[in-house]
């Protein structure tokens, strides 16, 4: 090699230890000589990379478990391309030196929060970690080391000097209920570097708590830091009898740059604050600038809490030359001066001079209505942009606050500048505490400036909302008169939950301060008046403040440490802002207590961000109900309210309130908040006609979204009585206002009811019938008053209704169902037929033919009907679990019911009845799982379950629910934990849940089964059917068939729909069952099965592709594009005739096998009225020679070069096509052209006419009901605006989306019984060549294959059926009686 460097001798390096000892005989490694290896490249020589097992990576873990220490470096892979061979005695990684770690770890003070189980725990810092230690100790009675509840205990651990750890994962191997463990915190400290990492847990490891999580991630605790400083506050007691307290003093410092939080003045002498003395504190909190006020506070507990403050002088130690002075020289007693607490300071650099205080005056206005006075003491709070005077109390006399009659006070404090809003409140105390507030008025008397805050409004706890407190911004108050002025707030809904210790509860007035962040203000300070704070129970309050908070930067909550038994143990308060959907979380799990740990009353508490959820945002509107001003106008019913928007509707809202609602003449106000349904175009409103005395006239109702100011008015001036008018006692209104041109009309609907003629087919229950459009639904009606018969729903009788409703559109379904009361409820329902009033549209029939009973069929109360009339293809699976708690007394016995709402909508209410599992349902600690068929409505976001409180021990504590589409593959866990009871917590008994938890599941599709049994003497069976599903991709689980006590009766037809893996295209079914029973003999005909596409794939629909749009007439029109060669179509026609021949089929089909013919589509799409009007002239004129939808040129063809006849033919294949319901793909991909079954594709639409092409909604016969309906309604149709295209946008129930199905026949003809023929119970079914083709051999069961393409098969037994694996070979086989079939 020329120009190469003569190889070194290498060196050879002598192996080492761990320790860097050399190895020897002894320490278990015998060192082997190193040689490089050459190789030439290209004519040059080059050494390979020595392979040294001493330094192998990938051993390393090995060695040092092996020997100890550290991991032993590894050494620098040579070159490739070197030159020369590569030395041993490469550099090396410096190795990590060990430090001590000090882990401390704190058990929660939680109920069976301690633990046996061994612990680990493994610290992450960057990409560096430290592998998982066992925390643990020895113990002197050799038992396991034990968490202890409420315990905290530190270990040593070893490891690297990984710098700073960035989270830690702990958990645990115990897998019983007995394991479960609270932890609270873990602190570790590098010994070395004296640094400590905090990692908050605040949660529950195990499988029986919560999320069911044994590991968990722990984030460092990284509260936001800003710049900090120490401050050394200098408190001076007055030299006055009595002037120290015994209290818990705070103080909050007020700067340029922002405001501390609230501090607490401790140091280690403990005898603070005493008379006549100065006392030290120095606190380390954010650095604010330049101080301008200090907030001084104490909690009033102890012996003697009533201080005299003299002054207090805080110094920045970081900034020696700031020092600020707060002259004071009051007292701070609820029984001194003016009672206060609390002061606000104005600081000063001169220690001579004193803070000048400004002046307000305040006048308060008394409404003028019976019982407006007030016994109580009021107080109020003024807030400014960064600042507030305090809660103030207004009492200046014993006659304060009397009805009609004015109030002035003067409030003294720092300068506070703009006043924003101003929170007035009263403690509800004396005899009369009811006070109906009108309006404040606050004057700055320096600047000569009044700020004005409308309320006329109730503060009591009996009347209105039930609030003694409420919050006004300056000119509070919207449009209208007094009765309808809406006060501006905004909503907070406040869930405190108490301990689960002993001794946890309180008996104190307990009050919540929300603190925004970045600083933005607070809520002052909120009295939780209504709340009873038991041992292990959440309270929930709804409360509004008149400012954006959210996100909230931390919560002060306490109480007045009065009443017997005062201490509180706090478990956690979480404040979800309804406006903004932000859910917050601030754990707490400390005592407020004057005798317990540090004797705070009250604290300070921030969010744990981990947990923070974001839901979904609500929209507050204020609602007028107008009563007529008539004699008996009045109703003591409860009144229902439901609206309806462009962007959806909302659930049913009971409008109540504390206040004498809905008499003569009277305006009622009601706050509600709901999801956000834009435009509400109408509403539904209406009583349960129960109570004497419950006909109600309505006037008008009106309504103001507080975020927008937009107001509504819906007018009614109707009864609602079933003795007055028309005896309906539900209404719907059309609104009037911004964003409604033109009020939707209100239509009646005649709604025609046949009962079946099977024997008990009337029923005596309570009917009701809910129909669904493109506009909304009527919502559940009781169809009490019959126009054709007295005595309602016999056997082979009709029965007319009438609705009155807001116009729906185009009707796509009907819900109806009864109510299961009355000895004979069980009622067999032919059909329902409805049609509008004054108009000449055809009818709409709902076909049902079904039963609804609990005893009959498949025990439902309630069904949907569609257009198609199959109710199975229109439906999704829903497998619901619901697991009720393991406390005392947790089970029900009452009605419940499920709500599940979704994106697309919700599924009106549910029965849970049957459960798949148990008969008696809902017990302690039990799990019970249930199948539910609903309408789809997409991603489920949340659920309304309860129940009706209808039997003896109606309280029922539910733990969670869990619900499962298979369709889609999602899992949605609901945490509930409470009860749900009259008599216990909030006293709800149904309960709205969002989803606590989310996975992805196993994907199943439907499959829908038709089966038919012959028409035979013996035919039926009463044995158990199974059936088990075989396809190109795997089989089924075994299948069990049934969902009554009457099916597989003789000539009957079974309908059914189970969920299941996907199999592929289906190959055989095996179907059979148990021989149970008496007459257990079953003679089955023939199976149709019907498979969900979740999608129709290129492949599948390459002769054909449907693409669905929508526009504002919302008629559908069908575009068909022209072939590439346009002799084609008649090539193919004659191909699938002479193919239909030969196959003596029953139906004519196109051969897709051209691969040009694969670019035809078929494209339904919307247009608009001018385009419709076009399109009907070219029918009109083209209706000669049957021309529908299409000409001849969009197929390709000429009328000049082929007959009429046959095009008329062509015309009548794609009128399939035509409907704007029903579009079906049909690929023949069998022998010279003919149809494979498992080759048909359907879809079916959700509001379709029928569920197969046999009977296209011609265009001819849609163009006839265009041409018969009424003026009216044709404008109402072709009206076009913005508004009715959101409408239809936000309320259509998904009447676009198909269902492809893909179909496979299974022919038996035989017997399934161990007394007739071969006494087997068993089959196994091929696909049949033709749908419903019947086999000529007299024994089906034996089903032969083909090994090889083109083979052919000569069968011993007759009763075999060959088919062949290669499309379109035929086969010749010697028997007559066997069936060959081409399998694609």
């Amino acid at each position: 090699m020329q120009g190469a460097a003569p190889a070194r001798r290498m060196k050879k390096a002598r192996p080492s230890d761990s320790l860097g000892k050399p190895l020897t005989r002894t320490s278990g490694i015998k060192p082997k000589p190193i040689s490089p290896i050459m190789r030439v490249e290209n004519g040059r020589r080059s050494c390979l990379s020595t392979y040294d097992q001493l330094h192998d990576p990938h051993l390393q873990e090995f060695y040092a478990r092996k020997f100890g220490g550290a991991l032993l470096p590894t050494s620098r892979s040579c070159s490739r391309t070197s030159s020369r061979p590569c030395s041993t005695t490469s550099k090396t990684k410096k190795t990590l030196t060990d430090v001590l770690y000090l882990v401390t770890v704190a058990t929660g003070g939680r109920r069976n929060a301690a633990t046996e189980a061994n612990v680990f725990l493994r610290m992450k810092a960057g990409k560096r970690q430290i592998s998982k230690k066992k925390l643990c100790k020895r113990t002197d009675d050799g038992k396991p080391f034990r968490f202890g509840r409420g315990s905290r205990h530190t270990f040593k651990v070893r490891g690297p000097d990984v710098g700073m750890i960035s989270s830690i994962i702990i958990e645990h191997d115990g897998i019983q209920k007995e394991d479960s463990w609270f932890l609270e915190e873990i602190e570790i400290t590098n010994t070395k570097s004296n640094k400590k990492w905090l990692f908050p847990c605040h949660q529950w490891l195990s499988l029986y708590e919560n999320d069911c999580q044994i590991t968990r991630e722990l984030y460092l605790d990284c509260t936001p830091k800003c710049a900090t400083t120490e401050y050394e506050v200098v408190t001076v007691t007055g030299d006055v009898r009595g002037a120290g307290t015994d209290g818990n003093v705070f103080v909050v410092l007020y700067g340029k740059h922002g405001i501390t939080d609230r501090l607490h003045l401790v140091n280690r002498r403990g005898d603070c604050f005493e008379r006549d003395k100065s006392d030290v504190f120095v606190v380390q909190t954010m650095d604010v600038g330049q101080l301008v006020k200090l907030h001084v506070e104490h909690d009033g507990s102890g012996h003697e809490p009533g201080w005299l403050l003299e002054r207090v002088v805080v110094t920045d130690l970081k900034h020696s030359k700031r020092k600020y002075y707060f002259s004071c020289g009051q007292w701070l007693a609820k029984d001194k001066a003016d009672g206060l607490l609390y002061r606000d300071l104005l600081g000063s650099t001169d220690p001579l001079e004193k803070g000048k205080a400004r002046k307000y005056k305040v006048c308060v206005f008394t409404g003028d209505k019976r019982g407006a006075g007030t016994d109580a003491n009021a107080f109020i709070t003024i807030f400014a942009d960064a600042a507030d005077t305090g809660e103030r109390g207004l009492h200046n006399s014993k006659s304060n606050f009397e009805r009609g009659k004015m109030d002035e006070f003067v409030l003294r404090c720092p300068p506070l500048g703009e006043i924003k809003r101003i929170r007035i409140s009263h403690d509800n105390s004396g005899a009369s505490p009811g006070w109906f507030l009108d309006r404040v008025t606050v004057e700055d008397v320096q600047l000569c400036r009044v700020y004005e805050f409308a309320c006329h409004r109730w503060l009591s706890s009996t009347k209105g909302d039930g609030e003694v407190s409420m919050e006004v911004a300056a000119g509070g108050g919207g449009g209208g008169d007094d009765a309808t002025r809406a006060t501006a707030g905004v909503p907070y809904e406040i869930r405190v939950t108490t301990g689960d210790v002993p001794n946890a509860s309180t008996g104190a007035n307990v009050f919540v301060v929300l603190h925004g962040g970045d600083r933005a203000g607070n809520s002052g300070k909120v009295w939780l008046q209504q709340g009873k704070f038991r041992r292990g129970e959440t309270d929930v309050f709804n409360v509004e403040v008149a400012a954006h908070l959210t996100p909230l930067g931390h919560v002060t909550i306490g109480h007045d440490d009065s009443g017997l038994g005062a201490g509180w143990y706090l478990e956690k308060v979480v404040v979800k802002g309804v406006q903004t959907g932000t859910e917050q979380h601030f754990p707490c799990a400390r005592w407020l207590a004057s005798g317990e740990g540090d004797s705070l009353i009250s604290r300070d508490i921030h969010e744990d961000r981990r947990l923070r959820k974001l839901k979904k945002a609500m929209v507050p509107w204020t609602v007028w109900v107008h009563t007529s001003d008539c004699v008996g106008a009045g109703t003591d019913s409860a009144i229902f309210l439901v609206i309806y928007g462009n962007m959806g509707k909302t659930d049913t809202v009971i409008l109540d309130n504390m206040d004498d609602n809905f008499e003569s003449g009277q305006c009622d106000e009601f706050k509600i908040h709901t999801i956000d349904i834009g435009i509400p175009f109408k509403i539904r409103i209406g009583h349960n006609g129960a109570r004497l005395g419950a006909a109600w006239h309505l006037d008008k109702v009106q309504m103001e979204n507080t975020l927008s100011r937009h107001r509504y008015v819906y007018r009614c001036a109707r009864w609602l009585a079933t003795c007055e008018d028309d005896g309906q006692v539900v209404r719907e209104l059309a609104a009037e206002g911004p964003g409604v041109h033109d009020p939707l009309p209100v239509v009646r609907y005649s709604v025609k009811v046949h009962t079946g003629s099977r024997r008990g087919a009337g029923t005596d229950a309570g009917i009701f019938v809910c129909l669904f459009g493109e506009l909304g639904d009527t919502g559940d009606r009781s169809l009490e008053n019959s126009e054709t018969h007295r005595d309602k729903f016999e056997c082979q009788q009709v029965d007319e209704f009438t609705i009155e409703a807001v116009t729906l559109g185009r009707l796509s379904k009907v819900r109806i169902g009864h109510d299961g009361s009355g000895a004979a409820a069980g009622w067999f329902l032919e059909k329902v037929v409805v049609k509008q009033e004054g108009t000449a549209t055809y009818d709409t029939t709902f076909m049902c033919n079904r039963w609804l009973a609990a005893h009959e069929d498949d025990g439902l109360l309630v069904r949907e009907l569609t257009l198609n009339n199959n109710d199975l293809h229109n439906t999704v699976t829903y497998r619901v679990s619901v697991k009720t708690g393991d406390v005392r007394g947790a089970g029900t016995d009452a009605n419940v019911f499920l709500t599940l709402c979704g994106l697309d909508g919700d599924t009106g209410r549910l029965e849970l009845r049957q459960a798949d599992n148990s008969n008696n349902k809902f017990e302690r600690g039990r799990t019970d799982h249930f199948t539910l068929e609903a309408v789809d409505i997409g991603r489920v976001e949340r659920i309304l379950i309860g129940h009706d409180d209808s039997q003896l021990g109606g309280a029922w504590y539910l733990d969670s629910v869990v619900v499962k589409v298979p369709a889609r593959a999602e899992k949605y866990t609901f945490s509930c934990h409470r009860w749900l009871a009259v008599d216990e917590a909030d006293g709800k008994t149904e309960v709205e849940l969002c989803p606590s938890d989310y996975v992805a599941g196993e994907k199943e599709v439907a499959y829908w089964l038709t089966v038919w049994t012959a028409d035979k003497r013996g035919a039926g069976t009463d044995a158990n059917v199974s059936l088990q599903i075989y396809g190109e991709s795997g089989k089924t689980d075994l299948l069990q068939l049934g969902n009554s006590a009457d099916n597989f009766k003789r000539a009957a037809i079974d309908k059914f729909k189970v969920n299941a893996v996907d199999v592929g295209k289906l190959t055989k079914i095996r179907v059979g069952h148990d021989g149970k029973g008496i007459g257990s003999g079953w003679f089955l005909d023939k199976i149709l099965i019907e498979k969900q596409l979740s999608q129709v794939t290129e492949s599948q629909a390459s002769a054909k592709h449907l693409e669905v749009t929508q526009g504002e007439d919302y008629d559908a029109a069908v575009k068909v594009q022209p072939h590439r060669d346009r002799a084609s179509v008649l090539s193919r026609k004659k191909q699938t005739d002479s193919s239909d021949e030969s196959h003596d089929s029953d139906e004519s089909h196109y051969d897709m096998r051209d691969a040009q013919s694969r670019n035809s589509s078929c494209v339904l799409q919307t247009r608009g009225r001018t385009e419709r009007a076009d399109r009907k002239k070219q029918k009109n004129q083209k209706r000669g020679s049957g021309v529908q939808k299409c000409t001849a040129a969009d197929l390709g063809v000429t009328s000049s070069d082929e007959s009429e006849e046959e095009l008329r033919e062509l015309y009548e294949k794609w009128d399939c096509f035509e409907s704007n319901h029903v579009v079906s793909l049909t690929d023949a991909q069998g022998q010279n052209g003919g149809v494979s079954p498992a080759d048909s594709y359907s879809g079916y639409d959700r509001s379709s006419d029928d569920g197969s092409c046999d009977r296209p909604v011609t265009s001819r016969r849609r163009e006839k009901e265009s041409e018969e309906a009424a003026p009216a309604s044709r404008s109402h149709r072709g009206r076009g605006s913005t508004l009715r295209r959101d409408l239809k946008a936000g309320t259509c129930n998904s009447d676009s989306n198909k269902v492809f199905v893909e179909k496979f026949w299974f022919v038996c003809n035989w017997w399934l019984a161990r007394t007739e023929d071969d006494a087997e119970i068993v089959r196994e079914l091929a696909t049949t060549a033709e749908p419903g083709h019947r086999f000529t051999t007299p024994d089906p069961r034996s089903v032969t294959s083909a090994a090889e393409p083109g083979h052919r098969f000569t069968t011993p037994d007759p009763r075999s059926v060959t088919s062949a694996a290669e499309p379109g070979h035929r086969f010749t086989t010697p028997d007559p009686r066997s069936v060959t079939s081409a399998a694609v």
